[in-house]
């Protein structure tokens, strides 16, 4: 016996991200200020974030670099 009650044939939402990974062509860019964490916290984050994108829309790939006060990803195929 489990204490979680099974619900069967619920739609699990799609995936969504609060970063323009959908929209962008490739060359665009968009740029992530440093928050309050420290600047590598941001790197990591969107290191990771990018990587989702790629493997969420088949056949783009994205760049992540250290610029002044954040980071930039940009769109690279």
């Amino acid at each position: 016996m489990t204490a979680y009650e099974l619900d069967k044939n619920v739609p699990m939402p799609k995936a969504s991200s609060k970063y323009p990974f959908e929209d962008m062509d490739v060359g665009d860019s968009f740029f992530v200020a440093d928050g309050d964490d420290e600047n590598w916290k941001t790197l990591r984050k969107m290191r990771g974030a990018s990587n989702w994108a790629s493997k969420k829309f088949p056949d783009t790939k994205y760049s992540v670099r250290k610029v002044d006060n954040g980071v930039r990803v940009w769109r690279t195929a």
